[in-house]
């Protein structure tokens, strides 16, 4: 590796965000790790993660389709609240439109455990984990951002391009258009 001058990359700290409320309802996992999909709208799979930049923290909820793994809805915020989730969700409903069975599927957070998610909600969210794992292994944090701004942009940018494995090194956009889908 010294040779060919290949460094290992380091994972930043990291931020916990999946913070459970006692006594809140906790929907059962009805996905059972059935991750592939045949068709869009199906399964949304749903998280939160944080990101870091010089001028402060932000948090970033994702919808998630498993048809394709295209971020479908999205919310960047600088607070961790309930609505920053619902915000994401209200995204894809309005560019997606589902019509039939949806499964909205979470982790056990309170953002997705309030009232507001409860009825859609799961916990076994591995997909939308990975993503964050991507998205900050080979995007966020190889920089630091200046402003909240910045690191938004980086997002966006990643997600409309990142490629695949499970859909044959192929973006979300362009494995729905392969599968008739847009």
């Amino acid at each position: 590796m010294r040779k060919a001058k290949v460094v290992c990359l380091q994972r930043r700290h990291y931020v916990i965000t999946t913070k459970s409320k006692p006594g809140l309802p906790v929907a059962e996992n009805r996905l059972q790790r059935q991750f592939n999909v045949d068709a869009p709208n199906r399964v949304w799979t749903v998280d939160i993660t944080y990101l870091s930049t010089q001028e402060g923290g932000l948090y970033l909820a994702i919808v998630l389709d498993l048809f394709s793994r295209r971020i479908i809805g999205w919310c960047l915020d600088e607070y961790l609240r309930e609505t920053l989730a619902g915000n994401a969700l209200q995204m894809a409903l309005i560019r997606r439109t589902p019509t039939g069975s949806l499964m909205h599927h979470s982790d056990r957070g309170c953002q997705y455990t309030s009232a507001a998610c409860q009825a859609r909600n799961c916990y076994d969210n591995a997909v939308a984990e990975r993503f964050f794992g991507s998205l900050k292994s080979e995007r966020t944090d190889q920089e630091i951002y200046s402003t909240r701004t910045q690191a938004k942009s980086a997002v966006i940018d990643y997600t409309s391009q990142r490629l695949h494995s499970t859909l044959g090194y192929r973006t979300p956009i362009h494995y729905e258009q392969a599968h008739g889908f847009s």
